[in-house]
């Protein structure tokens, strides 16, 4: 119901000022009407009323214009909301209610959570929040933290006062990750999870094969959704490979990255795997990548570059991939696969995936008794026959991208995947 036009208009200029900095005592303030209801100048004694839930705070009688004060002791923890209305002989004016926070706020989430390693020693480390989660002040002299290690929800730090946790690994693979918690005595603060890092020994050659749990693949590989949309690499626990799954809106920059393998200096070494799209019509790209650490940034050398990858029902497409390197010194390296679709595609599978030793001077056949030799080069496809005959190469949309005649042929092409036709056979092969 709409007061009287002569009843008092609204309290205004409502402040709130604690005693003392995450006290929960302090004074309350605002300024009684001037006016009435329907802007006419007020002039007599009026009535104030301030409750908070069913608790009547304060009767009082108040002067218009005047600015009335209370001091208030124990309040509650938290946001108090008062309802003030003033009254005169026309009637109540309207009822305004006024929130204010007293006490300390539960302390925000750590920010800037972030797991590093050396080895098998990780260190967690974090900033301190600032404020609360309702934007209050919060008591930083009291601040501390739980931390939780995954897998298994184990609680490794109660009462933390530092922001920074060590520990040492075993020395098997496993993905951990952190979860820190921040607490103020009885408050409940939030929580922020740390990046995940797979930790544990080097691994040596010979490594790899199908992914028949989800922890064959988390628990070894490191995976990074470097345009951080929520689209990345996963488990496919129909098809036992990685899956990248598409985002309709942005394209790929996702990396799935091996764990550290030690390699030598002078052994030749050979990277096999599965890759294709799950649909011709939306075909994914995939780029293979070597280099000294698990990060985007260090995964500077580029294998295999395959803006597109064949579906799985393409009877010309190659069903696995082998692709030979070498490393400049002794040392741990890691090789990686960089999905870098277009926006829109569909799904793209990496799996049955083996790192090994392999014979310097082996040469690549497509079977036992085949009479067609092919050596791949940086750069260069080189096909040796028993007698001449037309060598024909076809990238695997079938366009003619070389073709030469003899029976040692050598022929420039880029990085990619070819089909080589000689003497009534055809082989798939890599040019890396």
């Amino acid at each position: 119901m709409e007061p009287d036009m002569k009843a008092p208009a609204i309290i205004s200029d409502f402040t709130w000022t604690p005693d003392a900095e995450g006290v929960e005592s302090g004074t309350v303030s605002f300024k009684i009407p001037a006016e009435a209801y329907g802007g006419s100048q007020l002039t007599d004694a009026m009535q104030l009323t301030v409750t908070a839930a069913d608790t009547v705070l304060a009767r009082a009688e108040v002067t218009p214009g005047q600015t009335y004060t209370m001091h208030l002791d124990a309040l509650p923890n938290g946001w108090n909301t008062f309802r003030i209305h003033v009254a005169n002989a026309a009637g109540d004016g309207p009822t305004v209610s006024r929130q204010f926070f007293a006490g300390y706020d539960r302390p925000k989430a750590p920010s800037n959570v972030k797991l590093t390693q050396d080895g098998l020693h990780t260190v967690l480390t974090w900033d301190a929040p600032s404020e609360g989660v309702s934007g209050n002040v919060i008591d930083k002299s009291n601040l501390t933290y739980t931390v939780v290690r995954y897998p298994g929800e184990v609680t490794v730090a109660d009462g933390l006062t530092d922001c920074r946790f060590e520990e040492d690994h075993p020395a098997e693979m496993t993905r951990y990750v952190y979860k820190v918690s921040s607490k103020v005595g009885n408050l409940e603060g939030r929580s922020a999870m740390s990046n995940n890092l797979v930790v544990g020994t080097p691994l040596s050659v010979p490594f790899g094969g199908e992914f028949v749990t989800a922890q064959d693949l988390y628990n070894y590989y490191t995976i990074l959704d470097s345009n951080g949309d929520n689209y990345t690499w996963g488990f496919d626990g129909n098809t036992l490979r990685a899956v990248y799954s598409y985002n309709m809106a942005s394209g790929a920059d996702d990396w799935l990255i091996a764990p550290a393998i030690n390699y030598q200096k002078g052994k030749v070494y050979e990277l096999s795997f599965c890759a294709f799209s799950s649909s011709s019509s939306y075909p994914e790209s995939l780029q293979v990548t070597f280099g000294h650490d698990k990060t985007a940034e260090a995964q500077d050398s580029l294998m295999l570059d395959l803006p597109t990858v064949p579906s799985e029902d393409d009877a010309t497409a190659p069903q696995e991939y082998r692709l030979r390197f070498s490393v400049p010194s002794d040392g741990v390296y890691y090789y990686g696969f960089h999905a870098t679709s277009a926006a829109f595609r569909e799904y793209l599978y990496v799996g049955d995936i083996h790192v090994k030793e392999v014979d310097p001077a082996a040469i690549d056949r497509t079977m036992a008794d085949s009479r067609m030799e092919i050596r791949q080069e940086e750069g260069l496809l080189s096909v040796k026959l028993d007698a001449d005959a037309a060598v024909r190469v076809t990238d695997l949309s079938g366009r003619l991208v070389g073709q030469a005649y003899g029976r040692d042929v050598r022929l420039p092409l880029s990085r990619g995947v070819y089909m080589v036709t000689a003497s009534g056979k055809t082989v798939k092969t890599v040019v890396r």
